[in-house]
């Protein structure tokens, strides 16, 4: 793809973000917790599909934009969920901000390792392959996680 196209889905991967960034908050206090397991679900699969296309060798623009629709979609919708359960599911604003405090230094240690080892695994491995393979399975992990984390009204 040309550095144009690129940079074009780049950017849909960003403005994909702001109507569900915008929206899920709201929706995520006002659902129940057997439609919110519904939307875990919808965008947990919308992304998993779009970490497996990854694993498609193709360079055509339409097969790479649906691609950055499906994860922008899911980051999208379930980082913003994820930030309003931690009030949802704790009492007090202590025990939400241990929590956050908790969950955020994890992702942010993930933040500054990731890609590290994904490009190290690249270099062991001679594909691409193994790391989506495993981003996919932390995927699956992280959603499982939060199907038990619904089960509960308080954590």
């Amino acid at each position: 793809l040309s550095n144009d196209a690129t940079g074009f889905l780049a950017s849909v991967f960003s403005f994909i973000s702001l109507p569900l960034a915008m929206t899920i908050p709201s929706l995520t206090t006002r659902l129940s917790a057997k439609k919110r397991l519904r939307m875990i679900a919808l965008f947990s699969a919308t992304g998993m599909v779009g970490l497996g296309m990854l694993l498609g060798r193709t360079d055509s623009f339409v097969y790479w934009l649906i691609l950055n629709l499906l994860i922008g979609m899911s980051v999208s919708a379930l980082f913003p969920y994820l930030m309003v359960t931690f009030s949802l599911k704790t009492s007090t604003p202590e025990q939400t901000a241990q929590l956050s405090g908790l969950a955020q230094t994890g992702g942010y240690i993930l933040a500054a390792f990731g890609p590290s080892l994904f490009g190290y695994s690249f270099d062991l491995f001679h594909s691409w392959t193994p790391a989506i393979l495993i981003l996919i399975g932390l995927a699956a992990i992280v959603t499982l996680t939060l199907f038990y984390i619904e089960k509960f009204d308080k954590i």
